[in-house]
């Protein structure tokens, strides 16, 4: 036979995980404060880094702008460097959020993205060489075989065959960070 509580013990317990719940809230509410404060305070160092560095004449030279213009992407890579410092930090802060929460599911969520993460980086940087690689394989080709019949073919063939190795990398490298 089942034992029967009152009502006011039910309520009673109730606001005692209430109250009990309130500190760790807390906890997680200036965490998630401060993390943001430190994230766009980081984001804006290091978008003053890398102009003081001039990141972006150093891609210019390099021709990875000129490949990301002619795949139809305009973004400012400084920008886009300071915003994956800033997301790569909250993404950590939400781990910390999480844990002083107590939901130890969602801060190993968290962590596997985190985990994640550098491998994602590796396998864009590996498509960015790919495409200049491929381009600069094209050319070649095109360069020595452009007047022969089918010198344009084989130049574009060339260079799809480098992007096509570049991107069975990426995807090699992501597999390897999924498991």
């Amino acid at each position: 036979m089942q034992e029967v509580v009152p009502l006011t013990d039910r309520l009673r317990d109730s606001f005692l995980q209430i109250v009990a719940f309130i500190p760790p809230l807390l906890a997680a509410l200036v965490i998630l404060f401060a993390g943001y404060l430190f994230a766009r305070l980081m984001r804006r160092g290091m978008a003053r880094v890398l102009a003081w560095l001039q990141f972006n004449r150093m891609l210019e030279r390099g021709g990875v702008l000129e490949a990301m213009e002619r795949s139809g992407s305009r973004v400012d890579p400084i920008g886009v460097m300071a915003n994956l410092v800033f997301w790569l930090i909250m993404f950590a802060v939400l781990l910390l959020a999480a844990q002083a929460l107590g939901f130890p599911a969602l801060a190993d969520v968290f962590q596997d993205l985190i985990g994640a993460i550098p491998s994602v980086i590796a396998a864009i940087v590996i498509i960015v060489i790919g495409i200049v690689l491929g381009d600069f394989v094209g050319g070649l080709i095109m360069a020595s075989a452009g007047s022969i019949h089918g010198g344009t073919g084989l130049a574009r063939i060339g260079r799809g065959g480098i992007i096509l190795l570049a991107l069975f990398m990426a995807l090699q490298q992501i597999r390897g960070a999924t498991g």
